[in-house]
């Protein structure tokens, strides 16, 4: 069966971006479903979460106590939480983006027997060697594909931030000027919690420089982020399959 499969010349690329299309179609189904659910919670807080006018004057302090806990819960219901769902979905996004690549280097090696696997590839990530292998072993012409490889190894450093370290981001580590310069580009959908370049008081310098160690949270403030993710990477599989052949020559 499987010698067959290897020499019939079907054509993988239709059949992958089948697979391809309804992995994305799902994809931007979630991202709808959570953007419909955060409105929904958004739109129902005040509702929700009432306040007794009356308790005002019974008592004072616990009133405005109980006014500073849900200006808290606000804050959690209309930025940090929706953040939390949203890295979430891109963290899982991002997943089968790298499954699906990982199994077309797979089909590939696996029809052909290079003499090296794409997880030995010398250097780079285990993203990075997947297209090295492509391009080494299976002619992929990178040229069309460096735009949208380029932009999908940002979002993927962000995240390996949400997966590794909670949505944490230090300047002592090494991906720290690539992800802020991604987030300086695209602030309207994504942006620290607190600003890295916010003057310290004390050296008058940014606080990213005058603390390298300490770690600022990202947020997720905009679905157009996975929107990105998703379209770039659809992009990127449809420019890259028609390259890809499992066809052997007889």
């Amino acid at each position: 069966m499987k010698e067959k499969y290897k020499t019939t010349g079907l054509n993988f690329s239709k059949l992958y971006l089948t697979t391809i299309d309804f992995y994305f179609r799902d994809a931007r189904g979630f991202s709808q479903y959570i953007e419909e659910y955060i409105k929904q919670k958004i739109d129902s807080f005040d509702t929700d979460h009432r306040l007794d006018p009356e308790e005002e004057e019974k008592n004072h302090d616990y009133y405005y106590f109980k006014v500073d806990e849900l200006s808290e819960k606000w804050w959690q219901f209309s930025r940090d939480f929706p953040s939390e769902f949203r890295a979430s979905h891109i963290s899982q996004v991002y997943s089968g983006i790298d499954t699906h690549l990982a199994r077309i280097c797979e089909r590939h090696y696996n029809t052909f027997l290079p003499e090296k696997t794409w997880k030995e590839m010398k250097s780079g990530s285990e993203w990075g060697k997947k297209l090295k292998y492509l391009v080494k072993y299976a002619r992929v012409d990178k040229t069309g594909l460096q735009k949208d490889w380029e932009l999908l190894d940002k979002i993927r450093m962000v995240r390996n931030q949400i997966v590794h370290h909670h949505s944490k981001v230090s300047p002592a580590e090494k991906d720290w000027k690539n992800i802020r310069l991604f987030v300086k580009k695209n602030a309207m959908m994504i942006e620290f919690k607190n600003d890295p370049n916010a003057i310290d008081k004390e050296s008058g310098k940014p606080m990213y420089e005058a603390h390298p160690k300490h770690s600022f949270r990202l947020l997720v403030t905009s679905p157009d982020l996975a929107k990105l993710l998703i379209d770039t990477a659809d992009s990127f599989f449809k420019k890259l399959l028609p390259q890809v052949s499992l066809k052997k020559n007889t």
